[in-house]
Formats: structure tokens, sequence, C-alpha cells
């Protein structure tokens, strides 16, 4: 799942809970929904953090390996949330069916084309 989507889906939930809440005048119902509000947006902020954690930790591994900033910048920003950099290696140095790709699931499928793609954007973009 993309940092974006993360944070869209986030957003949705916090619009969704106050505006389709009913408003009520009791101040009660008011500070539990500021309540609620308060939690969603403290969740969204941890995961903000997670998912910046998960790309460093990406880009120095690769930066391990590799010593390449530019590319490895990329691969940190363009890698599906799942992969780490040692995955990225196993997928993108495998064929398809060392892989084993027809018998991966339709989510693992779509991860393994994700990398790829990764793969490519950030090689291309950087010759």
């Amino acid at each position: 799942m993309s940092y974006g989507r993360i944070l869209f889906i986030g957003a949705t939930a916090i619009a969704l809970m106050t505006f389709s809440a009913p408003t009520y005048s009791q101040t009660l119902d008011q500070q539990e929904q500021l309540n609620q509000r308060d939690k969603v947006l403290g969740a969204i902020d941890k995961l903000e953090s997670l998912i910046n954690t998960m790309v460093k930790e990406k880009r120095l591994q690769c930066m391990a390996a590799i010593a390449n900033e530019p590319i490895c910048e990329c691969l940190g920003q363009k890698l599906p949330m799942v992969i780490n950099f040692v995955q990225y290696v196993a997928i993108v140095t495998k064929t398809r069916d060392e892989l084993k790709y027809n018998t991966l699931s339709a989510e693992d499928k779509q991860t393994v084309d994700d990398t790829r793609k990764a793969r490519d954007q950030c090689l291309i973009r950087r010759r």
C-alpha cells in the first residue's frame, strides 16, 4: 500500500467520522467526537512515522549494498511497503519460474509486479 493511499484512507476516515456523525447540542457528545477525531489523527501520525522509518530503512539497506544514492532514494520511495531491500534483490534477480509466479496469490503477484516496476522506474531514470 502506498504512502499516499494510506494517508487518503486516514483522511477519508476522519471526514466520514466528522461529517456523517449526527450533530448533537450536548457537550458530552461533542467532546466524544473530538476525542475520536484526535485518536484518528494520532493514529495517522503514528502510521506516517512508521512509513517514514520503513522508507529510510530500505534506503539504508540499499546504500550498504550498492552505494548509489539516487537509485536508493528512488527505491526507498517506490518499492511496495511490504518489501525490504533483501526481498527486492530476490525478486528482481529471479525469473518468474524461479519465483513460482503462477502459484502466487493475486496480492503477491501484484507485489512482484510493483517491485519490478519500481526497479525499472528507478534504473531508467538514473541512466
